[in-house]
């Protein structure tokens, strides 16, 4: 074979091993499913935090539900990061009991690997991190429950009320179509105020200079559903804070509603559990923080298509002599 032939058919060679190498690295870079982004102004995605303002007592829980709404696009993974101060060497407040919704909990194409909540430097994180695995991703027009978490303090913590945030440098809606990132920058927040949990009794009349006479055939008062008195209400009715609803209500602006559905006036959830009664947990401080790891091996790829491209190379020299 004449030299001239010899290395053209090299040429052509290391050509491919070259295309290949970097369509191969591209490919994975593409593929990463969380890449180091934040949340934008211009993205369409929300999440947000519900209630957005709520009076705890102390030593009883809060709900709080982290809605997720993708506007129609299809996803492939979420990743919410909420944040609040505290004062002191540990926090007052503490987060416990972290539960992905039915939606999420009960479908085979999500998987979350990360719900936790973590506190360092006078700062308490809680992290959830979700991947939808379906071809086709997930999508909804309506905001739907991502997870719930509670709230507990055995005291009323000197930074009160404690302001819930969002995180908008750790906090992820990524397109299933191209990988990038669709969750318009964060503006929900929660803020929590809390009480004393004793509950002052109504205030009674002031007795009049006269006293009437009673009647047997008097009729009596009708009870009503004030906040502060009587048995808890259910569904629908007024309350001042949680203490004033059944065990499996929360208040919510004044009313008793569903944790999972707060918008429901009926309280019949569709596709969304009602917040079992939770237990009183310490802040786990040595949890990893909410980052899904990188998925492929873009540095791994590229080693072994440059040593291949010695090789070839390489080889091509020795055959040429």
């Amino acid at each position: 074979m004449r030299a001239s032939v010899k290395i053209i058919i090299s040429l052509v060679v290391v050509l491919v091993v070259l295309l290949a190498t970097f369509a191969g690295v591209y490919l994975i870079r593409e593929r990463q499913l969380f890449s180091k982004k934040a949340s934008t102004p211009a993205g369409q995605a929300t999440i947000s935090l519900s209630p957005a303002t709520a009076s705890i007592p102390v030593n009883l829980s809060q709900v709080v539900t982290i809605y997720l709404d993708p506007a129609g696009l299809p996803i492939s993974g979420v990743s919410a990061r909420i944040k609040f101060e505290y004062s002191g060497e540990t926090p007052e407040v503490v987060v416990s009991n972290i539960q992905t919704s039915s939606v999420i909990r009960n479908s085979d194409d999500w998987v979350c690997p990360v719900k936790s909540p973590n506190s360092s430097n006078g700062i308490v994180t809680i992290d959830i991190a979700c991947l939808n695995t379906a071809t086709e991703g997930y999508s909804s027009n309506t905001a739907v429950a991502l997870a719930t978490f509670n709230l507990t303090s055995s005291d009323i913590p000197v930074v009160n009320p404690v302001i819930l945030t969002f995180d908008p440098l750790q906090s992820i809606v990524t397109r299933k179509s191209d990988g990038q990132d669709v969750l318009l920058t964060p503006s929900s927040t929660g803020e929590y105020t809390f009480v004393s949990s004793s509950i002052s009794p109504a205030p009674s009349a002031a007795p009049s200079s006269t006293p009437e006479p009673t009647s047997p055939t008097s009729p009596s008062a009708t009870p009503t559903d004030s906040p502060g008195s009587g048995d808890p209400n259910s569904c629908g009715g007024s309350c001042g804070n949680n203490t004033n609803c059944e065990s499996s209500l929360y208040c919510f602006q004044g009313y008793c509603r569903a944790p999972a559905c707060p918008y429901n006036i009926d309280c019949v959830c569709t596709g969304n559990d009602l917040t079992p009664t939770p237990t009183r947990t310490p802040v786990s401080v040595t949890t990893p923080d909410g980052n899904l790891p990188q998925t492929g091996a873009m540095q791994t790829t590229l080693i072994l298509g440059l040593a291949a491209l010695v090789f070839i190379t390489t080889g091509s020299f020795f055959y040429l002599r």
